[in-house]
């Protein structure tokens, strides 16, 4: 497994999935899920795909259309992998990342629906762990962090907005040792707040502490509620977590983009023994029978 963290995934925006540099006279296809698709705007998505193929921006593509009535469009493009060759397939399966966020919220919101969460609560009701934040100011002459009490408590909703992480914090991080959240280790939870709950809005951890307390509701593991109550229902079969030997086989291989604009291939894979699952990003998804996973970062 590569050793990167979710803050370099998002600054470093040239590492893509499943891209690379294919020669232009690499093979692109597509297959549509109906024949009578493949016409009119359909056609020109086919050209769009194999041009970014062949231009090399990306090395593979996987793209779908869904309607009421089911799948109306399908294409795939490219290598799946440009070491091994492997050629991009319809089930070719994708590290979701950032994307599980939209399972976390779903999951989330299933649980107010029922009665069982209320987003005005105080997160400590649900996650004790969260009474008392306390707000990183900055550090000291010495280099250590100086930290103050919350002025209010976290609510529910101040989680499903994403309130929680800067670039401050990787130096936190790097100070305190604690280990940056892509590791899956409990750890990373330790980290303080940037700001007071609910000043503004900023990209962080907070969809894994929402991760959290669907878990501490519905004294399920993330694996299983996702399974049970989201991937099992739309029939997303390959949908998880934790991936199997077969599913790894069909992974589509992550790329790094050069300083030439060139990639390089870049193994990657999320911990398969997790101390908790990521409710911010992680899970492996292809797309379903009945409905398409979105399998991008």
């Amino acid at each position: 497994m590569n050793a990167i963290s979710r803050r370099s995934l998002l600054a470093r925006g040239g590492l893509l999935l499943a891209a690379g540099t294919v020669a232009a006279n690499t093979p692109v296809h597509g297959l549509a899920a109906k024949p009578q698709a493949r016409s009119g705007n359909f056609k020109q998505i086919d050209v769009a795909m194999e041009q970014a193929v062949r231009d090399g921006t990306v090395a593979g593509v996987v793209a779908t259309a869904a309607g009421p009535d089911g799948m109306i469009y399908e294409g795939t493009f490219g290598k799946a992998n440009t070491v091994t060759g492997a050629t991009m397939r319809a089930d070719t399966v994708f590290w979701l990342l950032s994307m599980t966020k939209a399972f976390t919220a779903t999951a989330c919101m299933q649980l107010v629906e029922q009665g069982r969460i209320d987003p005005e609560d105080d997160a400590e009701k649900y996650l004790p762990e969260l009474a008392n934040p306390m707000v990183l100011e900055g550090f000291d002459g010495g280099g250590q962090p100086r930290l103050r009490p919350a002025k209010r408590a976290i609510k529910v909703r101040h989680l499903l907005t994403h309130s929680i992480w800067s670039d401050a914090l990787i130096r936190y991080e790097q100070v305190t040792g604690i280990p940056d959240i892509a590791t899956s280790q409990n750890g990373a939870f330790l980290a303080p707040l940037e700001f007071d709950p609910g000043d503004r809005w900023q990209y962080g951890i907070s969809m894994d502490w929402v991760g959290k307390l669907v878990e501490a509701v519905s004294d399920q593991s993330l694996e299983v509620y996702y399974r049970e109550n989201i991937f099992a229902p739309l029939d997303m079969t390959d949908s998880g977590f934790l991936i199997g030997s077969k599913q790894k086989a069909r992974v589509a291989t992550f790329h790094n983009r050069n300083a030439d604009g060139g990639l390089t291939p870049a193994p990657f894979e999320m911990p398969q023994r997790p101390e908790f699952f990521m409710g911010g990003g992680a899970p492996s998804a292809r797309r379903a029978t009945t409905w398409p996973s979105c399998a991008c970062y």
